[in-house]
This record gives structure tokens, sequence and C-alpha cells, in this order.
């Protein structure tokens, strides 16, 4: 039974303890705060009935808002739909509850969620806090900052926003970003896998335990603050720090990788040296890669970004989803 109607702007469903949330929402704001409580509760700040703005659909263990609009998958941007005022949603869950969120220019604040948690966003930045469990992020432009206080397990994908994760522990990050600029900072030390691949945005990893870094870019340097020692196999570079725990596949064009120490103390493995050094690596490109050819006369630089609008503006008249733009986006920097 749903508490509340559809001329309220305010709606509570009892999902479970582990019940599952879908909103689809192209602009806005959302802030999602986790309880110990097994209802769902959404309220639109600004004071409009939900039911103007969103086909509601409950259900036994599960709550679904999509905007009155060309949604699904297809996210119209333009108007928004919403008029002049679009929704500033305050929304509560259980903390264990499944998250799913589509959004195309809303920005998403979550504070305490555990559960299964997919983010999708165009341009909207995404925050989460106290956060712990798995993880998937789709983001085209917007920027994602992570504070975990237990594991996570991440598979993430950006186009151009950066990337900021700090925690605990990662018991598995996927991660492909073409020109966000990436952080980690927490113990990868879990099953895996670990790999982050990039077009040609920089990575730094905070070293919170032993790693070992296999490494294959064209152009890209590799670098450590930390005590290392180094290795060449065939097509790749391996940068080993302490004793690993586990090992993190870095593939890039033209991204750059770097381990830095800690802000602050930490345990870390008593195997590691003392003393830290700084090196920077060139490291050898793959033999099934050749290097790119020299850029390209203005002319072509200038066609490239006219591309770049061009599948934007698609993606904001809603002719193409935020899925299609992500990999036209991707294979247009790759070209």
């Amino acid at each position: 039974m749903t508490a509340g109607t559809n001329a309220a702007s305010e709606l509570q469903h009892p999902i479970g303890p582990k019940g599952r949330f879908v909103l689809r929402l192209p602009s806005g704001s959302v802030t999602i705060r986790a309880t110990d409580a097994d209802v769902a509760r959404v309220r639109d700040i600004t004071g409009r009935p939900l039911a103007d703005r969103f086909e509601i659909a409950t259900g036994d263990g599960s709550l679904e808002l999509a905007a009155r609009m060309r949604f699904g998958f297809s996210i119209a941007i333009g108007n928004h739909g919403f008029g002049d005022h679009s929704p500033e949603l305050a929304v509560e869950l259980p903390r264990n509850a499944a998250v799913d969120v589509d959004t195309a220019s809303a920005d998403v604040v979550a504070h305490g969620l555990v559960g299964f948690k997919r983010f999708h966003t165009a341009s909207g930045d995404l925050t989460l806090e106290a956060t712990a469990g798995e993880l998937e992020i789709e983001a085209v432009s917007g920027d994602t900052r992570i504070q975990a206080d237990g594991a996570l397990q991440v598979r993430a994908r950006s186009i151009s926003g950066d990337f900021r994760l700090r925690g605990p522990k990662l018991g598995r990050f996927e991660m492909s970003t073409t020109s966000g600029d990436v952080l980690v900072d927490a113990e990868m030390a879990g099953s895996g896998p670990y790999a982050i691949k990039s077009i040609s945005g920089d990575v730094r990893l905070v070293a919170r335990a032993g790693i070992q870094v296999e490494a294959q870019t064209i152009t890209g340097d590799l670098s450590s603050a930390v005590a290392h020692r180094t290795e060449t196999q065939p097509g790749k570079k391996l940068l080993i720090v302490g004793r690993p725990v586990a090992t993190l596949t870095f593939k890039s064009v033209s991204g750059d990788l770097e381990i830095v120490e800690p802000r602050e103390q930490v345990a870390t493995d008593r195997s590691a040296p003392p003393a830290a050094s700084s090196e920077s690596i060139a490291v050898d490109a793959p033999a099934a890669l050749t290097p790119p050819a020299p850029p390209t006369p203005q002319a072509a630089s200038d066609r490239s970004e006219a591309a770049r609008m061009q599948i934007l503006e698609a993606l904001e008249r809603g002719q193409i989803s935020v899925e299609d733009a992500s990999r036209q986006l991707s294979t247009l920097e790759e070209a």
C-alpha cells in the first residue's frame, strides 16, 4: 500500500530492507539519504505534486518514478519537459536498497547507501558519501566524487568528467575514461579485477598497500613518488611497490599514471623499502600498437569539435540515448 496520493508532493511506499528504487529524471537535483526503515520516501521540495511530473509505479518491494516525457533510455534535455521549475527531490531509502538512477543533467548526492547502486548521467555531477557495496557508474561529462566507509566493488565509465574515489578498500575496480582525470585512494586487496583504460586522462593512485602496475601506453608515462622497482616485459612495463597484494592493468594512449604517498599515516606493507624515490618511466608501447600520426592541421581539429557538438546536440534533442552518445564520443576521441 502506498502512503500518500497522486496529488501530493510527497510519496511513501514500503519496499523492504533490500527493495528496489528506480528514478528516471532529465534535470533538477536529487538528494538520497539512507535510513534503517523499510520505506521509500520521495518528496519534491518545490511543492509540486509528484504525479504532475512523473509516472509512478509501485510494486511489492519496488518503487519507480519516470519523468512524464520521452525518457526511457532516450533523455531529452532542451526544456527538460518541466517548464521553468525542475524537480528538487529529497529521497529516503533503506540503506541496503538496490538503487537505479538515470538522469541527463540533474545533480545527484547520495549518503549512506550500501546495496547495489547504478547511476547513469550525461552532464550532472554525482556525489556519493559514506557508501559501500557494488557500484556501477556511466557519466558523459559530469564529475564524480565517492567517499566510501566500507569495501567497494566498482565498474565505471566516464567520457570527460573527473573521477575521485576515496575509501578503505576496493574489492574490484574497472574504470575507463576518455579524457577525464582519475584519483583512486583505496587499498586494492580483493579478488579484482583491477583495470584502468584511458585515452588521454591522467590517473593518480595513492599507495595504500603493495601493488603491481602493468602498463601499456603509447605516449603516456608511469611514475612513482613511492619506493618501487621496475621490470620490462614484451609490450609492457611493470612498476612494483612493496609486496603486491593486487595487480592493476593500465592501458592508455597518452594518459599518465602516477603513484603518490598517502596524505595521512596508515599501516603499510613492511616489505616496502622505507626510502621514497621519484622516477619517471617512459613506458614502451605494446608491439601490437602503432604510434599515432602527428597532430593534424587545425581544420581536422575543427572537424572533430564539430562532430562532438553534433553528438551532444543529438543527445539534447532526444534523438540518441546517453549510452549511444557515450559510445560515439569515445569513438571520436579514439579516432
